[in-house]
């Protein structure tokens, strides 16, 4: 998702769309806005009198994150497991909270376990 746009660019079509004498295409074409950006601005500007973005929330809550202990703790009994084997253990243990793959590695990651490669042998 891109950044908001700008508190000057909001202002400057609330400014411009206030002279009256302009449709909302001309208004989003000077402003550098698309023409439903020019009509989301204008719409708050008359329901709050204010064109400030909306705070960022940051997304839904991690999945697993009231579970990191067991997932450490299941990492540890088994550290040459695959994703694929993590996450099936984990789902097999607790059906209630299924994950995939992606979501145990996110975890796997977020605990900061890491991948354990060993190095290439030198070529002859």
């Amino acid at each position: 998702m891109p950044a908001p746009l700008s508190k000057e660019t909001r202002s400057l079509v609330i400014r411009l769309y206030a002279r009256g004498s302009m449709t909302y295409e001309e208004v989003a074409e000077l402003a550098a806005a698309s023409r439903a950006s020019v009509s989301r601005f204008l719409r708050l500007h008359r329901s709050t009198g204010s064109t400030d973005p909306k705070p960022a929330t940051g997304g839904p809550a991690p999945r697993l994150a009231s579970s990191e202990e067991e997932i450490r703790t299941l990492v540890n009994a088994t550290p040459d497991a695959t994703l694929e084997a993590l996450a099936a253990t984990w789902s097999s243990q607790r059906p209630a909270l299924m994950v995939s793959r992606q979501t145990m590695g996110r975890m796997v990651q977020r605990l900061g376990f890491t991948l354990k490669k060993s190095p290439s042998r030198q070529r002859s």
